[in-house]
């Protein structure tokens, strides 16, 4: 019989690999260094400039699909061509017929502060 044909008949041993105590302590010694750096120096999370994204792109906002349909009734109706434009403008105008003066002046007050 031809043994390279045969196929093995028992699982292939291979020789047990001990670390010794040096190497051992030496690869704690780095991922405790790994860790300690990776906690003492928190990334910011910058994923507006990484991935080249406006600031328009970054949140999406969940709604049902009739307010999705009515959006889209609301585009074709009137002059906009997104629906981030139509959102604009509906909230323009709550705030500028629904809020009290107090309220309208906050909310520009803490929308400015949104912008820097």
């Amino acid at each position: 019989m031809d043994n390279q044909n045969k196929k093995p008949s028992k699982l292939i041993r291979q020789e047990r690999i001990v670390p010794s105590n040096d190497t051992v302590q030496e690869n704690d010694k780095s991922s405790l260094e790994r860790k300690q750096t990776s906690v003492s120096t928190p990334q910011p999370k910058q994923f507006n400039e990484k991935k080249g994204l406006n600031r328009n792109q970054v949140a999406n906002v969940k709604i049902s699909r009739r307010t999705k349909e009515e959006i889209d009734l609301l585009i074709k109706l009137t002059s906009h061509k997104f629906a981030y434009e139509v959102i604009e403008s509906m909230i323009d105008n709550y705030v500028d017929n629904i809020l009290d003066p107090d309220q309208r002046r906050a909310f520009k007050t803490l929308s400015s502060v949104l912008e820097n």
